[in-house]
């Protein structure tokens, strides 16, 4: 495991934990009127005991994680929107590349992180024109470039779209049980006992409480996904743009 996955997995334990810290938190905030009462049911199934096995749990965890991996791919993002900074080829109108300078911003390049994208790119462009010679070749190496950017950038985000799918099924599993043990409870007991709407209601609140957080949850979970990966799709169009500009249209072929 090299050192960029192991602190990955380092931060998605720490906000794993954190999700955990955070239902503990839920659980003893005191709730003496019936508004906070349904608000705390909400969030971690509490009624008057503290119920640390509730369903609501596990989307409490996978929820963190999910809000850690996006932490991870927004800081990605950043990092790669940094790389136009650092100038690697140049940006005026009148430079034109040979082989001479071809060489150097290669070297440059090579110097460079190799998880970051637009260096990846420059250095294979540059590859393939002092392989073939040809800006033609170069331009479809481009081509080629982005759109193995682009399936990267998508499948960093499988986890993500797990997550977003998990946490409402956990939600809909507390539905089914919450009006499985209502309609259990209501075949079984005396219409006339005093408890029996208490404990049909109480029932049905479960399981229409753990559907309502875990659609919020998911529905947070969707939009800063869509954020952050509109982000990185757009850091690799800028990078065509930038090596088309800068690089395709600059190169010199030799007679």
């Amino acid at each position: 495991m090299n050192h960029s996955s192991r602190n990955r997995v380092l931060t998605l334990i720490i906000f794993g934990f954190f999700g955990i810290l955070t239902f503990v938190v839920l659980n003893f905030l005191p709730a003496e009127d019936q508004l906070t009462k349904r608000f705390v049911k909400c969030l971690v199934d509490r009624d008057d005991d503290i119920n640390w096995f509730a369903l609501q749990l596990p989307m409490w965890i996978v929820f963190f994680v999910g809000i850690g991996d996006l932490t991870i791919r927004m800081r990605e993002a950043w990092l790669d929107s940094q790389e136009f900074g650092k100038n690697y080829l140049p940006a005026d109108g009148t430079t034109l590349l040979g082989p001479i300078e071809l060489k150097a911003i290669y070297q440059n390049v090579r110097d460079q992180r190799e998880d970051r994208y637009l260096p990846r790119a420059i250095a294979r462009i540059i590859l393939q024109f002092r392989t073939t010679n040809s800006i033609g070749q170069s331009h479809a190496t481009l081509s080629s470039c982005l759109e193995l950017f682009q399936h990267e950038v998508d499948l960093r985000y499988n986890m993500l779209r797990y997550f977003a799918w998990f946490i409402p099924s956990m939600g809909f599993i507390g539905t089914v049980i919450g009006i499985a043990d209502a309609l259990s409870y209501a075949g079984q007991a005396n219409p006339e006992d005093p408890q029996f709407l208490t404990i049909i209601t109480s029932s049905l609140g479960f399981a229409f409480y753990t559907t309502l957080l875990a659609l919020i949850m998911s529905s947070i979970l969707v939009f800063l996904m869509h954020l952050s990966q509109g982000k990185e799709e757009g850091n690799v169009n800028s990078i065509g743009q930038y090596c088309l500009d800068n690089l395709i249209n600059r190169l010199l072929e030799q007679k």
